[in-house]
């Protein structure tokens, strides 16, 4: 006699399953309230999103190269996640802050 296994019904595409509203919810309320409350215009955000294209354009060759680096350290694929993250980030704005110096980059970046 073959038994028969209960499977629950598919969700349908785009509809959020039940389990995950709650905190969908809480990300949404978060996000609101940082949105409100926070104090973003400072000098320094300003300086950030000013560098965000140069930073979107020359973080690549500087993520690949930490990955290299990290490859053969043995780090679980999260850790090395989190330790290429830590680094590539400052490091892609320092460089995106160098290269907008540049006259022949302010133009392009």
């Amino acid at each position: 006699m073959a038994r028969s296994v209960r499977r629950s019904p598919a969700a349908a595409p785009g509809v959020l399953p039940p389990r995950r509203v709650p905190g969908h919810l809480a990300l949404a309320a978060l996000t609101v309230a940082l949105r409100e409350r926070a104090r973003w215009n400072t000098r320094f955000s300003r300086s950030l999103a000013a560098g965000s294209f140069a930073v979107y354009v020359i973080h690549l060759p500087i993520v690949v190269a930490l990955q290299f680096a990290v490859a053969g350290h043995g780090l679980p694929a999260l850790g090395a996640f989190a330790l290429v993250t830590a680094c590539a980030v400052p490091i892609s704005f320092a460089a995106a802050h160098v290269l907008r110096r540049l006259p022949g980059f302010r133009r392009v970046l």
